[in-house]
């Protein structure tokens, strides 16, 4: 029975996991960048959108307005979405199981079983060094286990005194989906052209709230795993306040950006030089001002591992080759459809020729390539229909069904997914997934944040091979070309 009183250290978990003839610690297959060392790219990247305030989601007040002359009213409790507490009374043993500290422990464990189980075997006639040998091996793993006991307590430990409630849901939904294999997360937030513009023109700093929270998160997932992951970010300059006499200083920028994720940017004495794992450049017009310029100054700061630029042309692509710019990723947001096209292929030809991995925004349009839609005689937001968010990942989605012709259409392309995903035992948005996957991009998929996350997120695991046969190919080229 789940125990109710608090605060209470979280239960035991129990039993032990599966981890027969395992001599050592399972390797995740490496999706590390060949070409740029620390950063990671997973098949399906995740992109973070936090659709409530940071300060909500972690249970922090709202700042008081400075200048004010009146006397601050009292302060109001912040009302935070979580589980109750005895839900995560069940939660909590299951990170702990999860972690690679528990998996490691467990490892040990079974090998020191096995070690004691062949030292009580060794018969009292062996030779003396086959008992020494024995008996040296079982003692080395006890040492072994001794030393991970405190470090396995200290973590059962950070969950208390009091269960993190506000921060439990979501940092849960980010914790299942890098287990599940994703290991790329990328700030996300209301952007062009589905955003407002004053917001996105007037602040430097558009996405430091999400990046806060990412740090959060990986403060806290290092806790608890050990499988690398990768963070990419996105500068926006506004490039129409730049004057040839008083061009943008990127340094600022990257040493906001380095603050938001809990590094210090003027430290130079650090073990590790404080960087960011990747920036995604965003140029607004590529023919009137000099990106080349902008991205060799992020490059020869030394405070990114990689660049990444989102939307660039093919001609801004070529130029930035012809400079010598090492450019890792290329995001792009093209129309359902684009990657039968011509115009299209032809960055990607050229992607794939200096090895750029393109990363394709908004793959399943904010959950709209789902079955729930399948169907449906009118797209969310039509008559009496719940009204969906104008600057949301489903607005953005409904911007790129409208430039493909629209919601019947886009039915009939909903439809041909459905056909194959009931005939393969999946779900539509995973053979969308291995369609963007086949055509040799890495799809970028919202979270459907809550408790239900993981039975909503497309499993990952459905997509380690192609499961396409030649029949499949061409309905959904035909589909995505109608």
């Amino acid at each position: 029975p789940t125990p109710t009183p608090q605060p209470v250290p979280p239960a035991e978990p129990e039993g032990e996991p599966e981890v027969e003839e395992v001599i050592e610690l399972p390797e995740d297959p490496s999706v590390e960048l060949p070409d740029f060392p620390g950063v990671h790219l997973s098949k399906v990247c995740v992109s973070v959108w936090f659709h409530e305030k940071p300060r909500v989601l972690l249970g922090e007040p709202e700042p008081q307005p400075e200048g004010e002359d009146e006397p601050a009213e009292p302060e109001v409790p912040v009302e935070v979405p979580g589980p109750d507490k005895e839900l995560l009374f069940q939660l909590i043993p299951k990170r702990i199981q999860d972690s690679s500290m528990f998996l490691q422990f467990n490892i040990q464990k079974r090998q020191l079983m096995k070690a004691e189980e062949h030292l009580a075997s060794v018969p009292e006639d062996a030779e003396e060094p086959e008992k020494e040998s024995a008996a040296a091996a079982v003692e080395k793993l006890k040492g072994s286990l001794a030393e991970l006991e405190p470090l396995l307590a200290e973590l059962k430990l950070s969950f208390q005194p009091e269960p993190p409630v506000p921060t439990f849901t979501w940092m849960n939904n980010l914790m299942d989906l890098a287990a599940a294999g994703a290991q790329t997360f990328i700030v996300g937030g209301p952007f062009w052209p589905a955003t407002n513009m004053m917001s996105l023109f007037g602040a430097s700093d558009h996405f430091s709230e999400c990046e806060k929270m990412l740090t959060v998160f990986k403060t806290r997932y290092l806790t608890e795993r050990a499988r690398p992951l990768s963070f990419f970010f996105k500068l926006v300059p506004n490039i129409f306040q730049e004057e040839d006499e008083t061009p943008i200083d990127y340094i600022p920028l990257l040493d906001q950006m380095l603050r938001n994720t809990g590094q210090d940017p003027e430290n130079e004495e650090a073990e590790v030089p404080p960087k960011l794992d990747l920036v995604q450049l965003y140029w607004w017009d590529c023919e009137t001002s000099d990106y080349v310029r902008a991205a060799k100054t992020i490059l020869a700061s030394g405070k990114v591992r990689a660049l990444g630029l989102v939307n660039f042309p093919l001609l801004a692509l070529k130029s930035m080759y012809r400079a010598g710019v090492d450019v890792a990723t290329l995001e792009v947001n093209y129309p359902l459809g684009a990657l039968e096209k011509k115009e299209h292929l032809a960055v990607l030809d050229f992607c794939v020729l200096h090895r750029i991995k393109v990363l394709y925004s908004n793959a399943l349009l904010g959950g709209l390539i789902n079955r729930d839609q399948v169907k449906r005689l009118s797209p969310p937001g039509d008559g009496f229909r719940l009204k969906y968010d104008p600057t949301g990942p489903i607005a953005e989605g409904m911007l790129k069904i409208q430039e493909f012709g629209g919601w019947e259409k886009f039915q009939k392309l909903l439809a041909t997914l459905d056909t194959i995903a009931i005939k393969h035992e999946t779900s539509p948005d995973v053979v969308a997934l291995r369609y963007y996957i086949n055509k040799g991009v890495h799809p970028i998929v919202g979270i459907p944040w809550g408790e239900e996350c993981m039975k909503k997120f497309p499993d990952m695991k459905l997509l380690d091979e192609d499961f396409f046969d030649t029949s499949d190919s061409r309905a959904l080229e035909k589909a995505f070309n109608l």
